[in-house]
């Protein structure tokens, strides 16, 4: 785990900004995360089984207003001009990162440990990035690739740990 984290550090550790507005930004995404995380377990430990659509379902109609009143509150103005482009990414993650990705993580979350599931968002940046560079022609530099690596590197050992240990013990 210490590595997939050390690997998320190299990646973006050049892109962080210690400044007033980005602690105040941090500290709501690491409450969303904690709320994110006691909702998983608290699934996983009462054994709802509820439907994946019904569970993202929930969340979503608790989440969408919840956002919608932090937009008015902070901003609640609406862009003049919306490109092409910046459209179908809203539409992309509204669909593929909201709707399907959540239906997707509770329905392997009713089926795996739940230590498992979180341990699959150490690649999700990765393969953002992957997929910038692929079809955005985003460039990647050797330091990507270092915390990539770092970051298979310790999800291999979190699956296979006790397997490696024991072909390194019998030779």
């Amino acid at each position: 785990i210490v590595l997939g984290f050390g690997g998320l550090v190299v990646i973006f550790g050049n892109g962080i900004d210690f400044s007033n507005d980005a602690g105040k930004g941090v500290l709501a995404v690491l409450f969303s995360v904690v709320l994110h995380s006691i909702s998983a377990v608290w699934v996983k430990a009462i054994d709802a089984r509820l439907p994946a659509m019904e569970v993202t379902h929930g969340g979503l109609m608790v989440a969408a207003p919840l956002y919608l009143l932090t937009w008015f509150s902070y901003d609640g103005v609406l862009p003049e001009h919306i490109t092409t482009r910046a459209l179908m990414a809203i539409l992309y993650l509204a669909v593929f990162g909201s709707v399907l990705g959540f239906m997707m993580y509770y329905y392997i979350l009713k089926h795996m440990e739940a230590s498992r599931v979180a341990l699959a968002t150490l690649i999700t940046p990765v393969t953002a990035l992957m997929l910038g560079q692929l079809l955005n022609n985003e460039s990647l530099n050797p330091v990507v690739w270092i915390g990539t690596a770092m970051i298979l590197v310790g999800m291999s050992f979190y699956q296979w740990g006790s397997k490696l240990v024991e072909i390194f013990i019998k030779e």
